[in-house]
């Protein structure tokens, strides 16, 4: 049977009346730990090569004036991006041994709630409360101009996250739908709309490695896995479309599921939400059928969970009391 080792507490917030950790991401090497939170500030660490423990790198403060919803590192790891409650982003740079504020963009008109960069780097997407989906592209000087708006919800867009090989992005959203996007060569359009994805909001979406598959999380306490379908003329994502596979209600929980990640090498899900659980389920290729591994307590409510893009047996979790708890599956 698997199991969740402790390995590492870090402190965002935490303290006696700690305000939460909103979000926890890992750069592309998995080399630095990011997290942000409802104290405005991002903090970043080191996990150290040879001791695997995690050493603090910078504190990042004074720039969001309302709580930091959710960071994403650029798959070059030269640039952070955080969104926050103020309806503002920002870029960071990675100069002179830490993290500078560069770029500061603003348009959403309410809470941007996440951001995303494309897998090549060169797009930016973020979703907000005011219902639209913003994709930013990064010019010849590596400034970022906002190309395309999209509104295809009627609700709070809580969540997007791109295919991990080519320029396909999915959003999810209060309205209980999903939404991809792909370019067309002038302009980025809706590619498929899946209403009534969940029976509620649907919080987080993960693909795994090649994507061929995509696990959505909801406040209807279920994890639901899509499937590609290709379209007999070509191989492209952009000309596939998506259908169901899997409703998997998980037992015993009443909450939400706040947050998802798919672990890129060894297809195990770990989902997690309002009940203070972090659970892992095995995902079976040859059968697509899926199987709870563990359901482990945590200690608050979990906002945010990350796989290590790098080392497939290291997990991290954002929660309400002000924490980032690493954990090491064994």
């Amino acid at each position: 049977m698997a199991a969740l080792k402790q390995l590492e507490r870090l402190e965002h917030s935490g303290a006696v009346g700690a305000e939460r950790t909103w979000c926890v991401r890992w750069n592309r090497n998995g080399v630095l730990l990011a997290s942000c939170g409802e104290n405005k500030s991002i903090r970043i660490w080191r996990r150290n090569a040879d001791s695997g423990g995690f050493e603090p790198l910078s504190v990042l403060k004074g720039d969001h004036e309302r709580a930091v919803r959710y960071l994403d590192f650029s798959p070059c790891g030269n640039y952070l991006a955080s969104v926050g409650f103020d309806a503002v982003i920002i870029i960071y740079q990675f100069e002179n041994g830490d993290f500078e504020e560069v770029t500061r963009m603003e348009g959403h008109e309410n809470e941007v709630k996440c951001c995303m960069f494309s897998p090549s780097g060169r797009y930016l997407a973020s979703c907000s409360r005011d219902k639209s989906v913003w994709f930013w592209q990064m010019d010849e000087d590596e400034d970022f101009q906002v190309c395309s708006i999209l509104q295809p919800h009627t609700g709070d867009v809580k969540f997007v996250t791109w295919h991990p090989t080519e320029e396909v992005l999915v959003s999810c959203s209060y309205d209980c739908s999903l939404k991809f996007y792909r370019f067309d060569g002038e302009d980025w359009v809706t590619q498929q709309r899946i209403e009534n994805a969940h029976e509620s909001t649907v919080w987080s979406a993960s693909f795994n490695s090649d994507g061929n598959y995509l696990a959505t999380a909801g406040a209807d306490h279920r994890v639901n896995i899509w499937k590609r379908v290709y379209d007999d003329s070509t191989t492209s994502v952009a000309c596939s479309s998506w259908k169901k596979l899997i409703g998997y209600e998980i037992d015993n929980c009443i909450w939400p599921l706040y947050t998802i990640s798919w672990n890129q090498y060894i297809d195990i899900i770990a989902v997690a939400g309002g009940d203070f659980r972090i659970r892992l389920l095995q995902f079976d290729r040859s059968s697509e059928t899926i199987t709870e591994l563990l359901s482990l307590m945590a200690e608050d409510e979990v906002n945010s969970v990350s796989w290590n893009p790098e080392d497939p047996a290291i997990l991290a979790a954002a929660t309400d009391d002000g924490f980032v708890t690493v954990y090491e599956l064994v």
